[in-house]
């Protein structure tokens, strides 16, 4: 048996016999057998001290290693001061003060049986404690906070219709349980019904205006849906009330980053990090943001790394695993990742790791939040094992990898959300690498040895910009997959309009007022131009008003811009056909726009520097085949901008070819990338055969 497998089960030894204790009490309970209920539960006082045994247990499962308990006097009004709040360990402690009330018959057999169910879940066996809350929802002698609690555990547990259903019915019993109402209202978003959860939280609003953890529920939902001028109201809100309400204030950053108010969520970014200079959630927040902010050097980006790693690495244990010969056997590789899904990092890697050479290469995939789109589903045939570390603290998970004696570790996630950086800091194999298909800088972890790159993005004269040392692939560092619900390729447009037409469906935090400054330039040279900008931040009305209103201070009349909120996929990728030219943000260029453009047939005019993050769109075009679209200034990304407007036959025979020019790129070509990088493998594990 492995040694993280021997831990668990030892751990699991520690509690069999007070779980089969607990099982006598509910088998007692479920028949609504007082006599043996009390009985059972006497013997379980007598044999067990009621204990936490909270950070033990917590490796065993992800329920445990995500629950925040936060208890007030009433825990009917408990809500966590995180995601998750966890109401039942209010109601679990409760549990030894219960028994003597049943004996007395002064309490319900279902209040009972909702404690027991709560401290099985928080204590001893969350799996059983789960099934116990199932069924006790489910009975008619439940009061409020029973319920409520039921909810909560079933929620936690990843069951929102049926914590829906004991939400509903604690609102029936007490409909003025303002705690009970927020909670519905998170319910409802866990299975999509939006509209009646805004109104279920605005209902715990308007029953305690003054609770941050109500107000801050609304403005994360409010966040979700892009009502982002309401959200950042609710937050402010929340922080009014509570000001060191540091959830709300990591939401408030990103609401106000979705806004294109970079500079602002960048100063509460720091302002969290004072505070909580050891939290590594806030330092991903903190260091996704950087590349927004124009005038930050890659310096300063490269030292807030560093100063990030020093915090997460200072006091962290690293074993580095025994290389075991690899003698008549394949290269043994690791992916590891947050969440893997139809999203960039799978459209920019799948290709690729679907066509590695079994002969070669022995694959495992490393996943901390599973998606059920099908992604990971499509690699697993190719795959040796997917192990799911979402119910492993950092030391096991590091233990769960070192056990498969890898070779190469590569990280696809640097610091996106639910990222596990921290495992990568214990060095669970001998040869870790980074892979940007998802993050767009280095790590700053010294445990991380390599950064695989390629001649175009990470040239020679960027490797101060790394902490690791760079591998190059041949061409472009990603394999792009284009979507199968792409439509044809448009006609080009300025044929029929006689004028052109811009577009940038790029994330709005990307243009910064010297963009828009630079756009307009292209407008007032060419007074018969459109711009057409599609953002899901646009749905919001200040910020279009915010847009509209730069433009207008520079001359541009805003009914000479087009702007669209959000689309589905399938429509985005068809409204390349209203467009002519992309205009690219700057600093931070188009990645996977950048490509979806190329494959609908419409190229990018592009500002490139020394950044990673400035060079995607230039390298990418370039790899296709795509020059003359690059401009090393702001004066010539203008000037290339408005020839090209010019030249509408160009366009249209470059429209006409484009798509399979890509896919006969080594952009696309799957196979031969996944050579090359079979090839890159054996440079990075060779020095340490």
């Amino acid at each position: 048996m492995s040694t993280a497998a021997e831990k668990l089960r030892e751990t699991e030894r520690g509690l069999e016999q007070r779980q089969a204790d607990f099982e006598m009490v509910c088998l007692a309970l479920q028949q609504d057998d007082r006599a043996a209920a009390v009985a059972a539960i006497r013997r379980v006082m007598a044999a067990h001290s009621i204990r936490p045994e909270w950070d033990k247990f917590r490796q065993m499962t992800a329920l445990m290693n995500r629950a925040n308990a936060t208890l007030d006097e009433e825990p009917s009004y408990n809500l966590a001061a995180a995601d998750i709040p966890v109401a039942f360990a209010g109601l679990a402690e409760r549990w030894p003060k219960y028994w003597p009330l049943l004996e007395a018959e002064q309490t319900t057999t279902g209040n009972l049986m909702a404690a027991t169910a709560a401290l099985l879940f928080a204590r001893t066996s969350p799996y059983r404690g789960l099934d116990l809350a199932r069924d006790t929802a489910l009975r008619n002698d439940l009061d409020a906070p029973s319920l409520n609690a039921c909810g909560n555990m079933l929620l936690e547990g990843g069951e929102p219709e049926a914590a829906l259903a004991a939400y509903r019915k604690a609102s029936v019993v007490e409909p003025r349980n303002p705690a009970i109402w927020s909670n519905l209202g998170r319910a409802l978003e866990g299975v999509d019904q939006v509209d009646e959860a805004l109104q279920a939280h605005r209902n715990a609003v308007a029953l305690m205006p003054e609770h941050p953890e109500i107000a801050f529920n609304y403005g994360n939902l409010l966040t979700r849906v892009w009502r982002l001028d309401d959200a950042e109201r609710e937050l402010r809100r929340t922080l009014s009330i509570k000001p060191d309400h540091y959830p709300a204030m990591l939401a408030l950053a990103n609401n106000l980053q979705a806004m294109r108010r970079c500079g602002e969520a960048a100063d509460i970014y720091a302002r969290v990090l004072r505070a909580r200079p050891d939290d590594p959630l806030v330092w991903s927040n903190y260091l996704m943001n950087l590349p927004y902010l124009p005038t930050l050097g890659t310096d300063k980006v490269l030292a807030e790394h560093r100063r990030y790693a020093g915090t997460l690495e200072q006091d962290v244990p690293v074993s580095v695993p025994v290389r075991h010969s690899r003698a008549g056997r394949r290269l043994r590789v690791g992916y590891f990742a947050a969440y893997y899904r139809n999203h960039p990092a799978g459209w920019l890697s799948e290709a690729a790791i679907a066509a590695h050479d079994p002969g070669r290469v022995e694959i495992y995939f490393y996943i901390n939040n599973r998606s059920e789109d099908g992604a990971l589903d499509r690699l697993a045939p190719g795959l040796a094992a997917v192990r799911d570390i979402s119910g492993f603290d950092d030391a096991a998970a590091a233990d769960l990898i070192a056990e498969d004696e890898l070779d190469l570790l590569i990280d696809l996630s640097g610091h996106t959300r639910d990222n596990r950086l921290a495992v990568l800091a214990r060095k669970p194999a001998s040869v870790i690498a980074a892979w940007p298909v998802s993050y767009w800088n280095t790590t700053g972890l010294t445990a991380v040895d390599w950064l695989i790159g390629d001649p175009l993005l990470t040239p020679a004269k960027a490797e101060g910009n790394f902490v690791e040392k760079i591998a190059r692939l041949p061409d472009a560092s990603i394999c792009y997959r284009p979507p199968e619900h792409a439509p044809d390729v448009a006609t080009l447009p300025m044929l029929a309009n006689g004028f052109v037409t811009f577009g940038c469906f790029n994330r709005l935090a990307k243009i910064n007022n010297a963009v828009i400054t630079a756009w307009s330039a292209i407008m007032a040279r060419l007074p018969e131009a459109r711009l057409r900008l599609q953002c899901r931040s646009l749905d919001t009305p200040g910020v279009a008003d915010d847009i509209l209103g730069k433009f207008r201070e520079l001359g541009i009349a805003g009914d000479r811009i087009d702007l669209i909120g959000r689309r589905s996929h399938a429509d985005l990728l068809a409204d390349y056909g209203k467009i002519d030219l992309v205009l690219d943000p700057f600093p931070w260029t188009g990645s996977i726009v950048t490509c979806e453009a190329m494959w609908m047939g419409v190229p990018t005019i592009t500002l490139y520097g020394d950044s990673i993050v400035s060079r995607y769109s230039m390298t990418y075009q370039k790899v296709a085949g795509l020059d003359g679209f690059s401009a090393e200034n702001i004066e010539d990304y203008v000037t290339l901008a408005v020839q090209w407007s010019k030249r509408a036959e160009d366009l249209a025979l470059l429209r006409g070819r484009l798509r399979a020019q890509v896919a006969g790129s080594p952009l696309c070509d799957g196979p031969g990338f996944a050579r090359n990088l079979e090839n890159l493998f054996e440079m990075m594990t060779a020095d340490r055969g």
